[in-house]
Parts: C-alpha cells; sequence; structure tokens
C-alpha cells in the first residue's frame, strides 16, 4: 500500500512523514478541509492483527474489537492517564509503540475515544474495527 501510494503522490522512496504529510495536503486542496493521514506498511497490518493479545482471550467479542492508531509512539506514562477511562467491560492494551487495542464493548459510546486518547497523548489518533484493519491489509495483498 505504501508504495502504491509513493508512485501516486510521487515520492519515490520518500518517507512515510513526507507522505502522510503529501496525501493531507491533497485532502486539505481537494476537498477543503484538513484530515490527519496514518500510514502503517503492510508488513505493520500484519503484525498489528498477529500480534493482538485479545485474540487469545476467549471472551473478547472480534466484532467489538477496535485498534487505534497513533501518529507517534506513546510514551508509557500516559497510559496511566487512560486507565481510569477503561470502564469495565471496556479493556485497552497498547501495543505496538503506535497503536492501542480496545475491547469488549464497540465503539458506539466509548470512553475511550479518540479525542480522549489524542488529549492524553497529546497527538493523533484515529480508531478501526477489527474487521476493517483486516481489509485493510487483504487491500494490500
Amino acid at each position: 500500500m505504501f508504495k502504491a501510494a509513493t508512485s501516486i503522490f510521487g515520492i519515490g522512496n520518500g518517507s512515510v512523514a513526507a507522505l502522510s504529510e503529501k496525501i493531507e495536503q491533497r485532502i486539505l486542496r481537494d476537498f477543503g478541509f484538513f484530515g490527519s493521514v496514518f500510514l502503517r506498511t503492510a508488513k505493520e497490518l500484519e503484525e498489528i492483527i498477529k500480534d493482538n493479545p485479545f485474540l487469545k482471550e476467549t471472551a473478547i467479542d472480534h466484532s467489538k474489537l477496535h485498534i487505534t492508531f497513533l501518529s507517534d509512539a506513546a510514551p508509557k506514562r500516559r497510559l496511566e492517564a487512560l486507565q481510569p477511562l477503561a470502564v469495565k467491560p471496556e479493556q485497552f492494551l497498547h501495543w505496538p509503540a503506535k497503536s492501542i487495542s480496545i475491547a469488549p464493548t464497540g465503539m458506539a459510546d466509548p470512553k475511550l475515544s479518540n479525542t480522549a486518547i489524542e488529549e492524553s497523548y497529546r497527538f493523533g489518533a484515529t480508531t478501526r474495527n477489527w474487521r476493517t484493519v483486516n481489509t485493510l491489509l487483504a487491500m494490500t495483498k
């Protein structure tokens, strides 16, 4: 996906940050609003899907599992600020450095919203459900 996007946006072997910025500018130019862009390689998506600790828990409903992608690596001390927001049965795990897995209550009225995560970490976050994350990986094949 990154490889295809680099050729579409003409940055060759440029950095992920440069490509993200170029796509953000294109969204602003073409649609008139700013949208943060979070890029992950196919390998990163594979690791997130394969290594998600919630997959090993039989009580977790995968249809309510979500991954929050972070714009930057989160400092561990910020996790403590999120912990009180995880009201049972909602849970979250921070892994790897740029993602958080949230389960099992879904996202209809989450306490661990993107806004709460962004305020705690002081940088961008975007959340996708488990099905979408798997679909994104399939699109890279």
